[in-house]
């Protein structure tokens, strides 16, 4: 596919993916913002401020998110491999299991697994990625890693995929705002994107400071032909005789970095599934989307009406007269 071709599909499925994540991640956004701390209405705070009246809060929605990230810490899921057919090998599958932990152990992934968590428990997404690199810079080998990915806005997967683990996702971005100056030393032959082009387009991929530099994942298929044979093996190539055959679409993962403009470079992915894992919340299904809730979205107004009653009774207390009474002698005496 040349790149011209490419960078039309992408730019489409970015606004695509785009449209359906913003409402998600908007909510993700102010659960994230409430669960730190800020749980009054801009509005609200503005005005009592102005009347000298107190925004108390005391916030009880932070310790469930910590004692819940604190559980998983104790008891951290795992990557575990079982032979599970006739042609499994319990000591290949001990290998590939020390081969993970391997993977993990220098990936970090303690933090990585940590990322996503808070993100899915505070904002309803979490991502993971999976990376490759090379061993060092004298070498062609490569090794595979494991990537916390901070910011969850900072994702499109392809909105349609329907597995937990996204591994039927057809398409998926990572991308970053790059300061313009930093870009055009980065890449001094790029076409930069123009900012004064106020398209809604071109809102996606530039601000007045900055370009969207982003990580382009897809898949594309390859039709072929397989044979049953008689003694029950596959294979690839026609045999003179052979017991059964079927079509099967082989996918392939491709990957470039591009912006709206151009795209900047563009290699194969060693794997048959996008490498962005999702991390989900409370996922629902509902009017035939996909919905994510953190573990606060539900809670807000509970805290919300409890920080206020907690503000007025405070207040109440603060306007009750100070001085004591004053009398004659025996006045305040009881009967």
């Amino acid at each position: 596919m040349s790149d011209s071709k490419v960078l039309a599909e992408a730019k489409k499925r970015f606004e695509q993916a785009n449209s359906f994540y913003s409402s998600e991640y908007s909510r993700g956004d102010e659960d994230v913002d409430f669960v730190l701390g800020n749980q009054w209405d801009k509005e609200d705070r503005e005005n009592r401020a102005n009347q000298g009246r107190p925004c108390l809060q005391e916030n009880r929605l932070l310790p469930h998110v910590h004692q819940v990230i604190n559980d998983i810490r104790q008891s951290r899921p795992s990557i575990n491999i079982l032979p599970v057919d006739d042609d499994a090998d319990v000591e290949t599958a001990k290998i590939l299991k020390g081969l993970i932990r391997n993977i993990e152990n220098q990936s970090g992934a303690d933090n990585v697994y940590d990322t996503a968590a808070w993100n899915a428990i505070t904002a309803g997404y979490g991502w993971i990625r999976v990376n490759t690199k090379y061993v060092n810079d004298t070498s062609f080998d490569q090794e595979i890693e494991l990537l916390r990915i901070p910011d969850f806005k900072s994702v499109l997967l392809d909105p349609t995929c329907k597995e937990m683990d996204g591994s039927d996702a057809e398409w998926g971005f990572v991308f970053e705002d790059m300061k313009r100056a930093d870009f055009e030393r980065a890449y001094p032959d790029a076409d930069p994107v123009a900012f004064d082009d106020r398209g809604e387009e071109n809102q996606l991929w530039c601000a007045e400071d900055t370009v969207r530099i982003a990580e382009y994942f897809y898949k594309t298929y390859e039709t072929k032909t397989i044979y049953l044979l008689d003694d029950g093996s596959v294979v690839e190539d026609k045999p003179e005789s052979y017991k059964d055959s079927r079509e099967v679409r082989v996918p392939t993962v491709k990957w470039c970095k591009l912006t709206a403009n151009d795209v900047l470079e563009k290699t194969g992915w060693e794997g048959i599934y996008i490498p962005l894992i999702p991390v989900y919340g409370e996922e629902v299904w509902h009017q035939g989307r996909r919905k994510s809730f953190s573990l606060i979205t539900q809670a807000k107004d509970p805290q919300r009406r409890y920080n206020y009653h907690l503000t007025a009774s405070t207040e109440i207390i603060a306007l009750q007269p100070k001085q004591p009474y004053i009398g004659i002698k025996g006045q305040f005496s009881s009967a």
